[in-house]
């Protein structure tokens, strides 16, 4: 029993003297966000379309997705826990899809074959997050701007019954920053993006037909801040 009761109080003495050793650490500061910084971003698109003529008529549904990637760079500010940054990226895109017209969308029913891609997707956004030490999740949104392109598959002549089309509009969405050190973060984020529409020239008169081109991106990145 005397033994049993010592070897307690030894225990108890070693675990106060660790502990007192341990407080008189000094802690170790919260990561600090602010800073400018670089990085590349990669992910993949997808979403949905249809063709419509002059008249409005639209064609089926046209499903389109595919792979981006590019570069960011940015600047974030905190002021205590909250994060108040900028950052523009611009990124190459390969979200394409095919479909039927199926009625006078973009030519006759179950004949024609229209095509839709986005070749190329920048951006400008705020971004506003709450740090948890090294962990950031924000909300972010801004201008869109991309590149999109339209056909009718096999007529695509000189510039008629195709062609491309440069848009601007808005996204928004949300994302996870985690800082990996002082320097590197790696983050994740989900965006919906909204380029309103493309206008592609039909026939030689020009009447055109034109497609919607709003879809969601699920991305990836890796930033180095200086």
């Amino acid at each position: 029993m005397k033994i049993l009761l010592s070897a307690l109080i030894l225990s108890l003495a070693l675990a106060g003297r660790a502990t007192a050793a341990d407080a008189a650490l000094p802690a170790a500061a919260p990561h600090d966000w602010t800073g400018a910084y670089v990085g590349g971003v990669i992910g993949y698109g997808w979403g949905t379309t249809q063709a419509r003529d002059n008249l409005g008529a639209p064609s089926s549904d046209i499903d389109y997705d595919g792979f981006l990637g590019g570069l960011a760079i940015g600047y974030n500010k905190q002021f205590g826990d909250l994060v108040v940054g900028a950052e523009a990226d611009i990124a190459y895109a390969g979200l394409s899809g095919s479909g039927n017209g199926g009625i006078w969308g973009c030519g006759p029913p179950d004949i024609d074959t229209c095509a839709f891609d986005v070749r190329a997707l920048g951006t400008v956004r705020a971004r506003l997050g709450y740090a948890f030490d090294n962990v950031l999740p924000y909300l972010t949104g801004g201008l869109a701007v991309g590149r999109v392109e339209g056909e009718l598959v096999g007529v695509c002549v000189t510039g008629n019954w195709c062609g491309s089309d440069t848009k601007a509009g808005w996204t928004a969405g949300a994302g996870l920053e985690l800082a990996l050190d002082e320097k590197w973060s790696a983050k994740v984020e989900y965006l919906y993006v909204d380029l309103g529409t493309g206008h592609f020239a039909q026939g030689s008169g020009g009447e055109g037909f034109r497609a919607d081109f709003r879809f969601h991106a699920l991305r990836l990145g890796l930033n180095y801040r200086f």
